[in-house]
């Protein structure tokens, strides 16, 4: 209940890094026309940010715009017919539009090259549009010769396509299921298709108590055929809550962070944003820094028992005052490995004096045989004969064996951890980790001849 104006959509979704904005919104007490925008610093850095309208000297509730630093552009109607299609001076760009009504279709023409691999993105439901986007691309001739629809991480739309010739191409956008009308705005970003990563958590809350840790997984979707390192951060972790910013090495798609709680830490929750950041090299030839968030997943469960995970915008960090795992000790601190070579992991569970349930250890984020994390390096791989992963109610030490492949090739920088999983139900538990494990692989020494 309000008051105040309250806005349901706005468009257009896309703006630029600097203002003056206006944007025009739908909802209860919105007036025609475009209005102001409040709640963005000059100049606002690339991604998703919330702003509020202004009615007659009054904010209202935030909505979400889609902030960049390319070249803007919006569709012209009428558009429904390929032969009306709305023309796009180039690539390397961002498109306004609208699915006005039932029914409709927008039309775009692109000037694509052969060879180049091109990528188009919606931004709709990310930003909180009714859009559930499905994109078509046509030849000259009016033949599909693609289609885009959902990703792992949203109901936004995405197309990638090399063309086998130069010449125009129809970008058709429409909703799935022939939607339209007022909340159906979105942003289509069209780009040569250069490297790039996308990067999800696991899972998008975590409960710390004094002195304890529990792990974030991160897996890497690398794109367009970028392999380098990723840097992860957290931002705005409550006090008494601390996270290393972890390094997924080049090559490798998993990692995890850990976030740690002080002992004396009390009770206090915010919501937090991960951040992930690499240096990427172009189609130019030239290197620039892409900062992405990490998109935090919520962890849902299937009838049977099978796990499934849910992309949302809500994160949650919090210390909490009861858990079940004080520490997960680990000997040794660090590992560095040759090929062929094992190791083993001596671990202390610490129990809190009311947990005595039956605890598992792992070094992966599993379900039901499905692996979901996996932070080993590549050709390293946990031994499960001689391991003791599985502790009884008042057991408090079990060990790991992991063993380097003999061809398993050198890296650095990878950090894992051991996690204790304690079981609320048959599907659900929750994890508790050591600190964080530095571990390498390396060359194995040449002999003198």
């Amino acid at each position: 209940m309000t008051d105040r104006p309250f806005v349901t959509a706005v468009s257009p979704l896309a703006i630029s890094t600097t203002g003056p904005w206006t944007a025009r919104g739908t909802g209860f007490g919105i007036p025609e026309g475009a209005l102001r925008l409040a709640g963005l610093p000059s100049p606002t850095s690339p991604g998703i940010h919330p702003a509020r309208l202004i009615v007659n000297g009054q904010e209202t509730n935030a909505a979400t715009f889609e902030v960049t630093d390319r070249p803007i552009h919006a569709e012209t109607e009428p558009n429904d017919d390929p032969k009306q299609a709305t023309r796009v001076p180039g690539l390397g760009v961002v498109v306004n539009g609208r699915s006005d009504r039932p029914n409709d279709l927008d039309h775009f023409v692109f000037s694509l090259r052969a060879k180049r691999p091109v990528r188009f993105e919606v931004t709709a439901r990310r930003a909180g549009s009714s859009l559930d986007s499905y994109l078509r691309l046509l030849d000259e001739k009016g033949k599909v010769v693609a289609s885009g629809d959902d990703t792992r991480r949203s109901k936004d739309a995405v197309l990638n396509y090399t063309p086998p010739a130069d010449g125009p191409y129809t970008l058709e956008v429409r909703d799935l299921l022939y939607r339209g009308g007022p909340t159906y705005p979105y942003a289509i970003e069209a780009v040569e298709d250069e490297p790039d990563f996308e990067v999800t958590c696991d899972d998008d809350r975590a409960g710390v108590g004094p002195g304890g840790a529990v792990p974030w997984f991160l897996r890497v979707t690398r794109l367009a055929g970028f392999d380098g390192p990723i840097e992860v951060r957290v931002e705005g972790l409550p006090p008494g809550l601390t996270a290393q910013p972890v390094t997924i090495p080049a090559a490798m798609t998993d990692g995890c962070l850990i976030l740690q709680a002080a002992p004396d830490a009390k009770p206090a929750a915010a919501p937090v944003k991960v951040v992930a950041r690499a240096k990427v090299k172009g189609l130019n030839g030239q290197t620039r820094t892409i900062e992405r968030r990490v998109q935090p997943l919520q962890e849902l469960y299937m009838g049977g028992g099978g796990r499934n995970v849910w992309p949302v915008e809500t994160q949650i960090a919090q210390v909490v005052s009861r858990d079940d795992i004080a520490t997960v000790r680990v000997s040794p601190a660090s590992l560095s490995l040759k090929p062929g070579e094992q190791v083993t992991l001596n671990v202390e569970v610490v129990r809190r004096p009311n947990c005595h349930d039956r605890v598992t250890l792992d070094v992966k984020l599993r379900h039901l045989g499905s692996v979901y994390g996996n932070t080993l390096p590549p050709g390293v791989t946990l031994v499960e004969a001689g391991s003791k992963t599985s502790l009884a109610p008042g057991e408090s030490s079990g060990r790991i064996i992991l063993k380097a492949a003999p061809d398993a090739k050198p890296v650095e920088g990878v950090s894992i951890a051991v996690v204790a999983f304690v079981s609320i139900d048959f599907v659900v538990k929750r994890p508790y980790a050591s600190a964080p494990i530095p571990t390498r692989i390396v060359a194995p020494a040449i002999a003198n001849r």
